[in-house]
């Protein structure tokens, strides 16, 4: 997992200590359908963020925050408060990423970054929840009763270098996601949380596009970052 490039599309996204209930699995593919279909009904959004990253290697964290734009298919802009300036923007066809402090806008076509069995694709609405992961309905806590949610464990169906699995919480009455786990396969956590969500709101397409700012060089992701 890398600190910049790899947070939101990981959409992104381990298994530390996790344990997946044994339940029928006619009760995982009931909630994992209802997942789909509001994913699926899902067209536009607006929605705050907050982040965080775990380095388990070097024993860091990160917390980032800011507001998030999406308008099917495959377009999304990450807009962050802290740090200030920093953009990850995809237009559909290609991916942004530019922070003030470095000044430096990396860029690349979607298509070379995301391969068929990419998992940030179901958040894109690329792709289904049960074509890209083997999913398990995981056993809730105490709390999270009380906050009235499901989770689902999703892990990767085909091998990702950047996503060990991922831990999917959905309030339990609209199957909005509530939250984002993803963990790499050296336990690096990438957490996102998200609030004041607002699926009615329709974003102009043009907020998408990312021009660099006058003097920023530009370099590829490839061989820098994984996007997952």
């Amino acid at each position: 997992m890398t600190w910049r490039l790899s947070g939101p599309l990981a959409l992104a996204l381990t298994l530390f200590c996790w344990t997946a209930q044994v339940i029928h699995a006619s009760e995982t593919e009931t909630v994992a359908e209802r997942a789909q279909k509001a994913f699926d009904s899902i067209r536009s959004m607006k929605a705050g963020f907050k982040q965080v990253f775990e380095n388990k290697g070097f024993g860091q964290s990160a917390q980032l925050r800011g507001t998030v734009y999406i308008l099917k298919p495959a377009r999304m802009l990450w807009v962050y408060d802290e740090p200030k300036g920093r953009i990850l923007a995809a237009d559909g066809e290609s991916l942004w990423f530019y922070d003030p402090a470095e000044n430096v806008a990396y860029h690349d076509e979607i298509k070379g970054l995301l391969s068929e069995k990419s998992p940030a694709l179901f958040l894109a609405g690329e792709k289904t929840l049960s074509g890209l992961f083997t999913i398990d309905l995981v056993k809730l806590g105490k709390m999270d009763k009380l906050n009235d949610v499901v989770r689902l464990k999703l892990t990767p169906k085909s091998p990702h270098p950047g996503v060990k699995a991922m831990l999917l919480t959905l309030d339990a009455s609209s199957f909005d996601i509530v939250e984002l786990l993803m963990v790499d396969h050296l336990g690096n956590k990438n957490r996102i949380s998200f609030f004041n969500e607002d699926q009615g709101f329709v974003p102009d397409e043009s907020i998408f596009a990312f021009t660099p700012p006058e003097g920023a060089p530009v370099r590829s992701m490839k061989g820098r970052a994984p996007v997952q």
